[in-house]
């Protein structure tokens, strides 16, 4: 249940520490094991370990520069020092950074199981800790071994004991907003007795808590449905409370229905509330397409009007239908209006393909933090109707592998995309588009690859390269930010990947 990182420059000696603790108490797993403090602080974010163990003396960041650096970051971090010198200096200093126990080396069964034991003592006592991961394990379940289900069973039972509980998911569509809700928005809600926990989000902008409550009534429900309204922090927020009968196995499944729930019912411009008495998902009415719109819109693109496309478009945009629809209900309305235009006219625009338009209109819908954003969007992407028209049977433009051979060449350098519109004669939107549509990545993406790819390369051919080093070289200033692209690129972090 509990996670600790193990941090020595002696391989031996770690390998050593990580099997002890290993057989010593299940109650423990390594997730992480390193040669220097540096490496370490940048996977802390990534592992989110309940422990961290160093040594003192390393190369490059020594541990008690780690662990001043850990307790200033993560204050309810537990921080272990292992040293074969019994300093006082260093006992003082650890002293001065509130470690929780010093370990000589070299570490035996008897004294890990010692200091394992007081760990999971002062861990245990942290109800809050583990109230959280308790809720995590029940919340993700895939991710929990069999003991770790047992144990989160026996000590869910001790730690909730409230008549009611409240799921409550808050995310917002809008990738660089600010959080919708903190958990203090959410405290003018609680009568006395009641408690607020919280479950790590793995999803985009999404928060997500369980709320302890005395009782379930309309009376509350409304003044919980207030007190988020009162803070949310971009309005554009949708947020859905599902009442919970039992955490353990009811807990999972009612998170699974809040994100269906937000992906069918996030708006456009606007925050949205919904309640669920009951464990299923609501219906959702689907936007039912006029025809005299379809038929419209296709004879523009067949006699190739593109002026009065727009116009007609505008005024689709423009019903209250539309303006009042979620951004679901968009992309089923405009793929459904794509793929009439293009079965009307399947001789001209043989140059579309229906499934990259699909997706681009869902990105354009779900990437817009706005109606007049959204609409300009999705003009960009229903272009290529008229494109497809005027462009039969030319080949794909030649920039594309231009541009590829030149982003193989710079990726390591600060490109933006604007610069490199500029120096292909190209508009940054229409590049962006035409590229994916060939490569199935943006540019962006595409130098993203190309820097993890050199990464890997240069973890497994030059390992004693710091990984802060490796990010400078493929062109990240910021080391935690290469640490986490790295980890979303290939499922595990850098440390994990040198050791594979």
């Amino acid at each position: 249940m509990f996670r600790i990182m193990v941090v020595e420059d002696e391989s031996r000696m770690r390998r050593s520490i990580v099997e002890k603790i290993n057989r010593s108490d299940k109650a423990f797993k390594v997730v992480g094991e390193y040669e220097n403090g540096s490496d370490a602080l940048l996977e802390i974010e990534l592992l989110k370990p309940h422990v961290v163990l160093s040594d003192i003396r390393m190369p490059i960041m020594d541990g008690l520069t780690l662990l001043k650096k850990v307790k200033e970051r993560y204050p309810g971090l537990l921080t272990v020092l292992l040293s074969g010198y019994p300093d006082f200096e260093y006992a003082r200093e650890a002293i001065a950074l509130q470690v929780e126990d010093y370990l000589l080396k070299p570490a035996t069964h008897e004294n890990i199981g010692k200091l394992l034991d007081n760990l999971r003592d002062k861990l245990l006592n942290n109800d809050k800790l583990i109230q959280s991961e308790v809720l995590q394990q029940w919340a993700y379940p895939i991710r929990a071994g069999l003991d770790e289900r047992e144990n989160a069973e026996r000590l869910g039972q001790e730690l909730f004991y409230h008549a009611e509980y409240l799921l409550v998911y808050s995310a917002c569509a809008v990738v660089n907003a600010p959080q919708a809700m903190e958990e203090s928005d959410l405290l003018p809600f609680l009568e006395s007795g009641e408690e607020i926990y919280s479950i790590p989000a793995v999803e985009g902008t999404e928060s997500i808590w369980v709320i302890g409550i005395h009782r379930c009534n309309e009376e509350r429900i409304q003044r919980l449905k207030a007190t988020m309204a009162a803070g949310d922090n971009n309005r554009m927020t949708t947020s859905v409370v599902i009442r919970v009968q039992r955490l353990k196995s009811e807990l999972n499944r009612c998170l699974l229905i809040a994100r269906n729930v937000f992906r069918e019912a996030n708006l456009v411009e606007d925050s949205n509330f919904f309640y669920l008495d009951e464990q299923r998902i609501p219906e959702f009415p689907g936007m039912t397409l006029p025809l005299q719109i379809e038929q419209a819109l296709s004879r523009c693109v067949k006699m190739k009007n593109e002026q009065e496309f727009w116009r007609q478009l505008q005024a689709f945009f423009a019903t209250e239908d539309m303006k009042s629809a979620s951004r679901n209900q968009w992309v089923r309305a405009l793929q459904f209006l794509a793929r009439a235009i293009a079965r009307w006219h399947d001789s001209d625009l043989m140059q579309v393909n229906i499934p990259v338009m699909d997706r681009e209109l869902e990105e354009a819908v779900w990437q817009s933090d706005r109606l007049a954003s959204l609409e300009t969007n999705i003009k960009e992407v229903l272009a290529q109707l008229f494109e497809a028209s005027a462009d039969q049977g030319e080949k794909k433009d030649p920039w594309i592998d231009q541009l590829k051979r030149f982003l193989q060449n710079n990726y390591r350098t600060e490109l933006s995309l604007s610069e490199i519109a500029e120096q292909f004669d190209l508009n940054p939107k229409y590049m962006i588009r035409a590229f994916k549509r060939e490569t199935s990545v943006t540019p962006w993406e595409y130098v993203i690859g190309l820097r993890i790819d050199e990464a890997k390369r240069l973890i497994k051919e030059q390992p004693r390269l710091l990984f802060k080093d490796i990010a400078e070289l493929v062109g990240y200033s910021d080391p935690y930010y290469f640490s986490k692209l790295f980890k979303k690129a290939t499922n595990v972090t850098p440390t994990e990947y040198k050791r594979i």
